[in-house]
């Protein structure tokens, strides 16, 4: 009984850190951050995420966010419909985000790239959208979201 116990303890461990479980794991939780926002992996090397926040307001973010890591712009293609930024590290490693408006308050982003890229970028993305008060929701852990 004691050594199956070991060996489920044992495999558990070892699933998580090989990041198997990574797919069920949202990588921007509004229930961690408390920021409007949700982001979820989708395999292949790609999440998704919505932010409650205007187009214009996640791209600057999303451009500040990779100058603070040091990031090189490798491309930087805007339109009304989308942008397209990626930005690349000294290796040459790098990340991918398509930012499109979906809503005059909810804008989409798909990145593209290393999971732990993702999750920096989601973070500092939210910080500086807090940081420049340009959230519109604000959510409350008793009310919910209610409007700005």
């Amino acid at each position: 009984m004691m050594a199956g116990l070991k060996r489920v303890l044992v495999l558990t461990a070892m699933l998580s850190l090989a990041g198997c479980a990574a797919p069920a794991v949202s990588l921007l939780s509004p229930a961690i951050s408390g920021v409007p926002a949700v982001a979820d992996f989708v395999g292949s090397g790609a999440s998704e995420s919505y932010w409650v926040a205007r187009y214009e307001d996640v791209v600057v973010a999303a451009r500040k966010a990779g100058a603070i890591f040091g990031l090189t712009v490798a491309q930087d293609d805007e339109t009304p419909e989308r942008t397209i930024l990626r930005l690349t590290d000294r290796t040459e490693a790098g990340i991918r985000l398509r930012i499109e408006p979906r809503t005059d308050s909810l804008t989409f982003i798909k990145f593209g790239g290393s999971a732990g890229m993702t999750r920096l970028m989601s973070r500092q993305i939210a910080h500086e959208l807090a940081a420049a008060d340009a959230f519109l929701v604000n959510w409350g852990e008793e009310n919910g979201a209610f409007a700005r």
